[in-house]
């Protein structure tokens, strides 16, 4: 009983650990991101209290407080993710993939986008998880392939091990150092090129992919190899089923 004690205190003192490292990089890059925004609404009041309303300064002032409002939103979704206990069951993935991807099939046949999925055969691969969160998950990686496409395909593979199941998701991107590419995973981080501002919301996607991955103990990581880049995560089969 000493020891199981011993263990649960353990484990939540490091998950209080790595909230509190959440947390600060958090708030430091909340700090920057919400910076520009408020410094580009009062510049245009300003100028519309001076007369200098060329007629786009309400548009620019709505635009930059709908920024600013989806950061807030995303924070709270982060927030919420973080606070939330993981409520592990068994489903089967594949079937839920799926089910993320014909959300965004308007997206993809609009963008153009090649879809192409290998080992399409496999159904019914059960994995011991949070479905709600891996579902987030899905929806985050899929959205983010979509966005930062650079030649317009996508590959996505399952690949069946003993006990694990290998999720891959690749898109073409013009990035090609490596040594930042982690970083990929911190709130609000900007790629250079690929991720430009103009594309990259607020920047959130991942971190909570990240987060969702840790907090299941899921081996996961990203890679940049032949003008691609990877995530890949590792996910638990139903322990019950061996």
């Amino acid at each position: 009983s000493i020891n199981l004690m011993s263990d649960k205190l353990n484990k939540a003192h490091q998950d209080l650990k790595r909230k509190n490292v959440n947390l600060k990089i958090v708030m430091s890059d909340l700090t920057h991101e919400l910076k520009t925004p408020l410094s580009l609404i009062k510049a245009y009041c300003v100028g519309i209290k001076d007369g200098l309303d060329d007629g786009t300064y309400i548009d620019t002032i709505i635009k930059q407080t709908d920024n600013i409002s989806k950061v807030i939103e995303d924070l709270l979704n982060f927030s919420k993710i973080e606070r939330d206990e993981i409520e592990k069951t068994t489903f089967d993935l594949i079937d839920l993939f799926h089910s993320c991807l014909v959300k965004h099939k308007i997206e993809i046949e609009t963008k153009e986008i090649d879809v192409r999925i290998s080992n399409s055969h496999l159904h019914q691969l059960f994995v011991w998880a949070d479905k709600e969160k891996i579902e987030i998950v899905f929806n985050n990686l899929i959205s983010n392939a979509i966005k930062y496409t650079e030649d317009h395909k996508i590959e996505i593979e399952f690949e069946d091990l003993e006990q694990e199941i290998v999720f891959q998701i690749k898109n073409g991107t013009n990035v090609q150092q490596t040594e930042k590419i982690e970083k990929i995973w911190e709130p609000f981080y900007v790629l250079e090129a690929s991720r430009n501002k103009k594309a990259s919301g607020t920047g959130l996607g991942l971190a909570i992919v990240k987060s969702i991955l840790i907090r299941h103990h899921f081996k996961h990581g990203v890679s940049i190899f032949n003008n691609q880049i990877q995530f890949y995560i590792c996910f638990q089969k139903n322990p019950f089923n061996h």
